[in-house]
């Protein structure tokens, strides 16, 4: 399965803006340096902090696929990496649109690392 254009272009702006911090930064102020930190520890792999899940009642097994979505993984890695079905991970991710009131990966991705609110 290859990912999809949302799924590639999500991944390039996540690593574009990570690596090019400071060009945020000096456009953006303080919310840029804010914003340039959360995004360089997300694309070198770090998760959304596990109680931050509970603000949108997301299951701490939510949490994880979440977080690997916000890495870049597509459905299949996930399966893959937690040793489950590919139609159980997107039965999460449905269930995580639900809780995040997204449409998209990108959406979820925004509500989950704090770009927007949900709805």
């Amino acid at each position: 399965m290859t990912p999809s254009p949302e799924h590639d272009s999500i991944r390039q702006r996540l690593y574009a803006i990570a690596v090019g911090h400071e060009r945020v930064q000096h456009q953006m102020g303080e919310l840029g340096d804010q914003l340039a930190e959360v995004l360089s520890e997300l694309a070198n792999g770090a998760n959304v902090d596990a109680h931050h899940a509970g603000d949108f009642g997301i299951s701490r097994r939510e949490a994880e696929i979440l977080n690997r979505i916000v890495q870049g993984q597509t459905n299949a890695d996930i399966a893959r990496e937690l040793w489950i079905t590919e139609k159980t991970v997107k039965n999460h991710v449905n269930s995580i649109y639900g809780k995040l009131r997204a449409h998209s990966r990108a959406e979820a991705i925004a509500v989950w690392i704090g770009l927007r609110e949900a709805g």
